[in-house]
Protein backbone atom coordinates (compact mmCIF):
# COMPACT_ATOMS: atom_id res chain seq x y z
CA UNK A 1 0.00 0.00 0.00
CA UNK A 2 1.44 3.37 -1.04
CA UNK A 3 2.28 6.16 1.38
CA UNK A 4 -0.38 8.48 -0.05
CA UNK A 5 -3.10 5.86 0.32
CA UNK A 6 -1.90 5.05 3.85
CA UNK A 7 -2.06 8.71 4.85
CA UNK A 8 -5.57 9.06 3.41
CA UNK A 9 -6.81 5.96 5.24
CA UNK A 10 -5.23 7.15 8.49
CA UNK A 11 -6.96 10.51 8.08
CA UNK A 12 -10.34 8.84 7.65
CA UNK A 13 -9.87 6.42 10.56
CA UNK A 14 -8.62 9.16 12.91
CA UNK A 15 -11.44 11.50 11.88
CA UNK A 16 -13.99 8.90 12.92
CA UNK A 17 -11.99 8.31 16.11
CA UNK A 18 -12.27 12.01 16.92
CA UNK A 19 -16.01 12.04 16.28
CA UNK A 20 -16.49 8.91 18.39
CA UNK A 21 -14.43 10.38 21.24
CA UNK A 22 -16.50 13.55 21.10
CA UNK A 23 -19.71 11.50 21.23
CA UNK A 24 -18.61 9.83 24.49
CA UNK A 25 -17.38 13.15 25.97
CA UNK A 26 -13.70 12.20 26.11
CA UNK A 27 -11.54 15.18 27.16
CA UNK A 28 -9.87 16.84 24.16
CA UNK A 29 -11.66 14.36 21.87
CA UNK A 30 -10.25 15.53 18.54
CA UNK A 31 -6.70 15.25 19.86
CA UNK A 32 -6.83 12.22 22.15
CA UNK A 33 -9.10 10.14 19.91
CA UNK A 34 -6.86 10.30 16.82
CA UNK A 35 -3.75 10.14 19.03
CA UNK A 36 -4.74 6.88 20.70
CA UNK A 37 -5.96 5.41 17.42
CA UNK A 38 -2.80 6.24 15.46
CA UNK A 39 -0.60 5.07 18.34
CA UNK A 40 -2.47 1.77 18.54
CA UNK A 41 -2.03 1.16 14.82
CA UNK A 42 1.67 2.08 14.90
CA UNK A 43 2.51 -0.07 17.94
CA UNK A 44 0.16 -3.08 17.67
CA UNK A 45 -0.31 -3.32 13.91
CA UNK A 46 2.92 -1.99 12.35
CA UNK A 47 2.53 -4.35 9.39
CA UNK A 48 -0.45 -2.28 8.27
CA UNK A 49 1.95 0.57 7.49
CA UNK A 50 4.37 0.58 4.53
CA UNK A 51 8.03 0.03 5.32
CA UNK A 52 9.67 3.31 6.36
CA UNK A 53 6.35 5.17 6.46
CA UNK A 54 6.40 8.73 7.79
CA UNK A 55 3.60 11.26 7.93
CA UNK A 56 4.10 13.67 4.98
CA UNK A 57 6.33 16.52 6.27
CA UNK A 58 4.67 19.21 4.14
CA UNK A 59 1.26 18.24 5.45
CA UNK A 60 2.62 18.21 8.97
CA UNK A 61 4.04 21.69 8.39
CA UNK A 62 0.56 22.92 7.46
CA UNK A 63 -0.97 21.62 10.69
CA UNK A 64 1.83 23.12 12.78
CA UNK A 65 1.17 26.50 11.13
CA UNK A 66 -2.53 26.22 11.97
CA UNK A 67 -1.63 25.58 15.61
CA UNK A 68 0.55 28.70 15.55
CA UNK A 69 -2.39 30.71 14.20
CA UNK A 70 -4.64 29.37 16.94
CA UNK A 71 -2.23 30.43 19.67
CA UNK A 72 -1.44 33.84 18.21
CA UNK A 73 -5.10 34.68 17.63
CA UNK A 74 -5.71 34.55 21.39
CA UNK A 75 -3.47 37.61 21.93
CA UNK A 76 -6.09 40.36 22.02
CA UNK A 77 -6.06 43.97 23.29
CA UNK A 78 -8.23 42.93 26.25
CA UNK A 79 -5.33 40.82 27.48
CA UNK A 80 -3.65 44.04 28.64
CA UNK A 81 -6.69 45.67 30.27
CA UNK A 82 -5.44 44.87 33.76
CA UNK A 83 -1.68 45.21 33.36
CA UNK A 84 -0.89 45.07 37.09
CA UNK A 85 -2.51 41.68 37.60
CA UNK A 86 -0.99 40.52 34.33
CA UNK A 87 2.53 41.35 35.57
CA UNK A 88 1.97 39.52 38.88
CA UNK A 89 0.59 36.47 37.07
CA UNK A 90 3.47 36.51 34.59
CA UNK A 91 6.06 36.62 37.39
CA UNK A 92 4.38 33.83 39.38
CA UNK A 93 3.97 31.67 36.28
CA UNK A 94 7.58 32.21 35.24
CA UNK A 95 8.80 31.11 38.67
CA UNK A 96 6.59 28.02 38.64
CA UNK A 97 7.66 27.03 35.13
CA UNK A 98 11.32 27.46 36.03
CA UNK A 99 11.06 25.34 39.18
CA UNK A 100 8.91 22.65 37.55
CA UNK A 101 11.19 22.46 34.51
CA UNK A 102 14.28 22.13 36.71
CA UNK A 103 12.89 19.18 38.67
CA UNK A 104 11.40 17.52 35.60
CA UNK A 105 14.70 17.83 33.78
CA UNK A 106 16.52 16.16 36.68
CA UNK A 107 14.07 13.26 36.62
CA UNK A 108 14.36 12.64 32.88
CA UNK A 109 18.12 13.22 32.83
CA UNK A 110 19.23 11.35 35.93
CA UNK A 111 16.58 8.67 36.31
CA UNK A 112 15.40 8.29 32.73
CA UNK A 113 18.86 8.63 31.24
CA UNK A 114 17.66 10.94 28.46
CA UNK A 115 20.06 13.16 26.55
CA UNK A 116 20.04 16.86 27.49
CA UNK A 117 17.79 18.07 24.67
CA UNK A 118 15.19 15.34 25.12
CA UNK A 119 15.18 15.70 28.92
CA UNK A 120 14.76 19.47 28.72
CA UNK A 121 11.84 19.53 26.29
CA UNK A 122 10.19 16.46 27.84
CA UNK A 123 10.21 18.31 31.16
CA UNK A 124 8.43 21.47 30.04
CA UNK A 125 5.24 21.74 32.15
CA UNK A 126 3.19 23.27 29.32
CA UNK A 127 3.17 24.11 25.64
CA UNK A 128 2.65 20.70 24.05
CA UNK A 129 3.11 21.71 20.42
CA UNK A 130 5.74 24.35 21.16
CA UNK A 131 7.84 21.86 23.14
CA UNK A 132 7.71 19.36 20.29
CA UNK A 133 8.59 21.99 17.68
CA UNK A 134 11.49 23.44 19.69
CA UNK A 135 12.69 19.98 20.66
CA UNK A 136 12.78 18.87 17.04
CA UNK A 137 14.90 21.90 16.13
CA UNK A 138 17.24 21.16 19.05
CA UNK A 139 17.80 17.56 17.95
CA UNK A 140 15.81 15.81 20.69
CA UNK A 141 14.76 12.16 20.45
CA UNK A 142 11.35 12.81 18.90
CA UNK A 143 9.57 9.52 19.72
CA UNK A 144 10.50 9.88 23.40
CA UNK A 145 9.72 13.58 23.49
CA UNK A 146 6.31 13.18 21.87
CA UNK A 147 5.47 10.23 24.11
CA UNK A 148 6.30 12.16 27.29
CA UNK A 149 4.47 15.32 26.23
CA UNK A 150 1.33 13.48 25.16
CA UNK A 151 1.37 11.40 28.35
CA UNK A 152 1.54 14.63 30.34
CA UNK A 153 -1.49 16.03 28.54
CA UNK A 154 -3.45 12.78 28.81
CA UNK A 155 -2.81 12.53 32.57
CA UNK A 156 -3.69 16.19 33.17
CA UNK A 157 -6.94 16.21 31.19
CA UNK A 158 -8.11 12.92 32.67
CA UNK A 159 -6.93 12.92 36.30
CA UNK A 160 -7.19 16.63 37.15
CA UNK A 161 -10.93 17.05 36.37
CA UNK A 162 -11.70 13.84 38.25
CA UNK A 163 -9.70 15.01 41.26
CA UNK A 164 -11.34 18.45 41.24
CA UNK A 165 -14.78 16.85 40.95
CA UNK A 166 -14.14 14.77 44.08
CA UNK A 167 -12.66 17.78 45.89
CA UNK A 168 -15.54 20.13 45.04
CA UNK A 169 -18.23 17.48 45.31
CA UNK A 170 -19.65 18.24 41.85
CA UNK A 171 -18.67 17.79 38.20
CA UNK A 172 -16.35 20.36 36.63
CA UNK A 173 -15.42 21.25 33.08
CA UNK A 174 -17.18 19.58 30.18
CA UNK A 175 -18.81 17.08 32.54
CA UNK A 176 -20.66 20.02 34.09
CA UNK A 177 -21.76 21.29 30.68
CA UNK A 178 -19.01 23.91 30.36
CA UNK A 179 -17.95 24.71 26.82
CA UNK A 180 -15.58 27.19 25.20
CA UNK A 181 -17.02 26.63 21.73
CA UNK A 182 -17.58 29.80 19.71
CA UNK A 183 -19.73 30.73 16.76
CA UNK A 184 -18.96 29.13 13.42
CA UNK A 185 -16.88 31.11 10.98
CA UNK A 186 -17.87 31.80 7.39
CA UNK A 187 -15.59 31.04 4.47
CA UNK A 188 -14.93 34.79 4.25
CA UNK A 189 -12.28 34.23 6.93
CA UNK A 190 -10.34 31.77 4.77
CA UNK A 191 -8.32 34.35 2.75
CA UNK A 192 -7.10 36.00 5.97
CA UNK A 193 -6.20 32.67 7.52
CA UNK A 194 -4.26 31.65 4.41
CA UNK A 195 -2.52 35.03 4.31
CA UNK A 196 -1.52 34.87 7.99
CA UNK A 197 -0.32 31.29 7.72
CA UNK A 198 1.68 31.74 4.52
CA UNK A 199 3.19 35.05 5.67
CA UNK A 200 4.10 33.60 9.05
CA UNK A 201 5.81 30.57 7.51
CA UNK A 202 7.70 32.73 5.06
CA UNK A 203 8.87 35.28 7.63
CA UNK A 204 9.67 32.63 10.20
CA UNK A 205 11.92 30.76 7.80
CA UNK A 206 13.51 33.92 6.40
CA UNK A 207 14.27 35.33 9.86
CA UNK A 208 15.38 31.89 11.08
CA UNK A 209 13.12 32.02 14.10
CA UNK A 210 13.40 29.08 16.53
CA UNK A 211 10.70 26.53 15.65
CA UNK A 212 9.73 28.84 12.76
CA UNK A 213 6.91 26.53 11.67
CA UNK A 214 4.88 27.57 14.70
CA UNK A 215 6.41 30.85 15.90
CA UNK A 216 6.12 32.59 12.51
CA UNK A 217 2.35 32.07 12.04
CA UNK A 218 1.84 32.72 15.76
CA UNK A 219 3.57 36.11 15.55
CA UNK A 220 1.62 37.17 12.45
CA UNK A 221 -1.71 36.08 13.96
CA UNK A 222 -0.93 37.92 17.19
CA UNK A 223 -0.01 41.08 15.27
CA UNK A 224 -3.20 41.00 13.22
CA UNK A 225 -5.23 40.32 16.34
CA UNK A 226 -3.70 43.20 18.30
CA UNK A 227 -3.91 45.69 15.42
CA UNK A 228 -7.40 44.69 14.23
CA UNK A 229 -6.22 45.01 10.63
CA UNK A 230 -9.26 44.92 8.31
CA UNK A 231 -11.25 42.87 10.81
CA UNK A 232 -8.81 40.00 10.42
CA UNK A 233 -8.53 39.68 14.19
CA UNK A 234 -12.25 39.03 14.47
CA UNK A 235 -12.02 36.27 11.88
CA UNK A 236 -8.99 34.68 13.51
CA UNK A 237 -10.39 34.75 17.04
CA UNK A 238 -13.74 33.34 16.00
CA UNK A 239 -12.03 30.61 14.02
CA UNK A 240 -10.77 29.02 17.20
Amino acid sequence: MGHLLTTTILFIICAFAGLASNAVYLPLPFMLGPLLTAATIATLFPRWLPKGYEFPPHLRLLFIAVIGLMIGAQVTPTLFDNSKRLIISAIALSLFVGVALFFNYQIFRRIGGYDKQTAFYSGTPGGLYESIAFGEDAGADMPRLMLQQFLRVILVVTLLPIGLSFYLGEPVGSSAGMSLAQAKVSFAALPWLLFAGATGLGLGRMLRLPAWQITGPMAVAATLSLCNIVASARFLRRSY
